[in-house]
């Protein structure tokens, strides 16, 4: 979890906040809740200490660079909807080299072929 403080058009700015999930299981629930269920110990990044945690960094830089730094935003409204189709680009239609250079959706349907293989069978008509 992250902050990032953006400007808008008019010089008034709004904070970003980043969130890197490392894994399905925590979809769309509570972060404690999800490290307690999971035994995931929590590590805090120290203060002025960006190599404690270079993934979030990382996805940070891509942030700033690919979205906040190539946009002027007018608006919040005009801000999340650039935001969002960013986010969906990068969460759909990307593909990343630590997901062996697949696009998350292809990784995810890969990842459940090999939990579950029955249902990813072809059928021949």
């Amino acid at each position: 979890m992250h902050f990032m403080s953006v400007p808008l058009f008019n010089g008034q700015r709004f904070r970003l906040l980043t969130l890197v999930n490392n894994g399905p299981e925590c979809i769309s629930k509570s972060p404690d809740w999800c490290t307690y269920f999971n035994r995931v110990r929590l590590d805090f990044s120290r203060p002025g200490m960006p190599t404690d945690n270079a993934f979030i960094e990382s996805f940070n830089g891509n942030v700033r660079q690919e979205c906040l730094n190539e946009y002027w935003f007018v608006s919040l409204e005009d801000a999340q909807e650039k935001l969002n189709l960013w986010r969906d680009d990068y969460n759909r239609q990307r593909p990343h080299s630590a997901l062996r250079n697949a696009t998350p959706e292809e990784f995810a349907a890969q990842s459940m072929c090999r939990r579950f293989p029955e249902p990813c069978l072809e059928v021949d008509d």
